[in-house]
């Protein structure tokens, strides 16, 4: 049996799921796993066949690391976490060497993701609609879209036109309130105190005004293989800490539409949030997000499914569908970190 080395660089703490997960499956035991990171303890060191140190590059200077990495440890996949956009942009390089990157997306399309404002200006609204908004970098654009898109009475949202995580995304109210800054929220911030920050610059990087959606939350988590999509799971919101596993025929065909407009593969989310009932999309994120641990609850085991059909060694058709209806809540564990690991 042809033994397949699969080598996860740098990424997010999440890869610690996805390489629990490729090794569980029962089909796996032909997997050899690879995880590299440049801090000792990281987590998503943990579980991996081999685990190795990475040194602090970018850009091209990281290409050519990881493609050492891949001629001198036999790569045949990497799932590219750190640099993802580089990484891409270097697939055929990677081939020559008889390495497949596992991307969702080629480099240009990322960027595109990546720019907020560029992808909704250019988005076709008729696959699903986004909130109504406006970009701004100056406190006289702030206050015409505030005032464009009906006030904060209306329900107004903003957050920087590049950036993960939700960093920087803050909800507009009417006045400041003290209960509210007790009680730990951070997202509220008033009209205000968002006007004196905005007018202590003359100019500050885009931020995009929005409408806020303030119906159901889902995060739909897709499989895709190259611009078709394999299967997906709908994750909704419940604010209860608990998420439901949701039977959505609507995210599936956004899920579809999405993957064959971008030319989408691997693994990928985008998120829907509803605004007077209808769903709204509100970003692409061409990576695993943070929740697919909790779409595996699925029993949809998307790295291993990933990379049989980047290798070409599985069919979508024998890809099993998800399960829904499911309540799924996720558990904390504590690992050993900071073992003795190879260093490179």
């Amino acid at each position: 049996m042809q033994r397949r080395r699969i080598w996860f660089n740098k990424g997010f703490s999440g890869n610690h799921n996805l390489i629990q997960a490729l090794r569980a499956h029962p089909q796996a035991s032909d997997l050899e796993v690879l995880s590299s990171h440049t801090d000792p303890t990281a987590v998503s060191l943990v579980g991996a066949h081999e685990s190795f140190i990475e040194p602090k590059l970018l850009a091209e200077d990281y290409v050519d690391y990881c493609l050492e990495v891949c001629r001198t440890r036999r790569i045949d996949v990497l799932v590219a976490g750190k640099q993802m956009t580089h990484l891409a942009d270097a697939r055929e390089r990677f081939l020559e060497l008889g390495t497949r990157v596992l991307v969702a997306a080629d480099g240009d399309t990322m960027r595109h993701f990546d720019d907020k404002e560029a992808f909704l200006n250019a988005f076709d609204r008729s696959i699903v609609d986004v909130p109504d908004y406006r970009a701004v970098r100056t406190l006289a654009e702030f206050d015409a879209a505030v005032e464009a898109l009906g006030g904060v009475q209306a329900g107004l949202c903003f957050k920087p036109a590049r950036g993960i995580f939700g960093s920087g995304f803050r909800i507009l109210t009417a006045d400041d309130d003290l209960d509210a800054l007790l009680g730990g929220d951070t997202l509220q911030l008033s009209l205000r105190a968002a006007r004196a920050l905005f007018g202590s610059r003359a100019r500050f990087r885009s931020v995009l005004v929005m409408r806020y959606a303030e119906g159901v939350e889902r995060s739909v988590d897709v499989l895709a293989h190259r611009g078709e999509l394999v299967r997906c799971v709908t994750r909704r919101k419940t604010g209860q800490g608990a998420q439901l596993l949701e039977d959505y025929p609507r995210g599936l065909e956004i899920a579809r539409e999405l993957t064959r407009r971008y030319g989408l593969s691997g693994i990928y989310n985008f998120q829907l949030k509803d605004l007077a009932g209808e769903p709204r999309l509100l970003e692409i994120n061409p990576r695993p997000s943070g929740g697919l641990n909790v779409a595996m609850a699925s029993g949809l085991n998307y790295p291993y499914w990933a990379v049989r059909l980047e290798l070409g060694e599985a069919d979508p058709s024998e890809v099993p569908a998800p399960r829904s209806g499911l309540r799924v809540a996720q558990l904390s564990a504590a690992v050993p970190v900071g073992l003795p690991v190879e260093a490179v």
